[in-house]
């Protein structure tokens, strides 16, 4: 998969935090970043569709 670059500018709080985890997890800053925004991605594709996924399961659990 090709990567692009990106700078954004966070405030000093968010750095430091970022930098904690990383830390704390034995990670570079970007992998917490890159993380953090693939869950992100995750959940607002899956968190829309919960409630037919819900349905489709009662419909087979009634079957």
């Amino acid at each position: 998969m090709a990567t692009k670059k990106m700078s954004i500018k966070i405030s000093e709080d968010m750095h430091e935090w970022i930098a904690f985890e990383a830390e704390k997890r034995g990670l570079t800053m970007n992998a917490v970043i890159i993380f953090a925004l693939e869950t992100y991605q995750q959940q607002s594709t899956i968190l829309p569709n919960i409630a037919m996924m819900k349905e489709m399961m009662d419909k087979l659990e009634n079957e």
